[in-house]
C-alpha cells in the first residue's frame, strides 16, 4: 500500500498543525507521508507547542514554518480551522475545527495537543481500512 500524503492546515502553522504533523509522524508513519503549513506561514513555531510535544515525547523543535505552496500536493488535507478551506482542487479535504491556543497558557495547549493526538488516531485507523479517500 502506498503512503498518504496529508497535510496539516492552519493560518500560521506555529501551533496546532506543527502539532498534527509531529503527531503524524509518531502514529501513522507506516500510513501517511506528513506535512503542515500555513496560509500566513510565521516565522517560528511557538514554544509553548514545542514543550506541550516534548511533554509527551514528541520533538518538532527542528520543524519549520511554511506555506501550502512550500510542500509537495498532498493527497488529503486536514484544517485546523474554518477559516482555511481547502485551496487545492481535486484534494479532500477534513476540516477539525480546533480552537487556536496561541496566547494561551500551557494548559490550553496540551489540551489541544491531546485533541489532535485524539483525532490522529482515528486518522490513523480510518487511513488503514481505506475510508477516508
Amino acid at each position: 500500500m502506498n503512503k498518504v500524503k496529508v497535510a496539516f492546515l492552519s493560518n500560521g502553522n506555529c501551533c496546532r498543525s506543527q502539532m498534527a504533523e509531529g503527531l503524524a509522524r509518531k502514529l501513522g508513519s507506516d500510513i501517511m507521508i506528513p506535512s503542515s503549513a500555513g496560509n500566513q506561514p510565521d516565522d517560528n513555531i511557538r514554544p509553548e507547542a514545542i514543550k506541550a510535544m516534548k511533554d509527551i515525547g514528541i520533538d518538532i523543535s527542528m520543524q519549520k514554518t511554511k506555506s501550502i505552496d512550500d510542500i509537495e500536493k498532498p493527497d488529503l488535507i486536514i484544517s485546523m480551522d474554518v477559516d482555511n478551506p481547502c485551496k487545492i482542487q481535486g484534494v479532500t479535504c477534513i476540516d477539525w475545527s480546533l480552537a487556536d491556543p496561541e496566547g494561551r497558557d500551557e494548559s490550553f495547549y496540551a489540551r489541544v495537543r491531546d485533541i489532535i493526538a485524539s483525532r490522529m488516531r482515528v486518522l490513523v485507523d480510518d487511513l488503514k481500512e481505506g475510508s477516508v479517500l
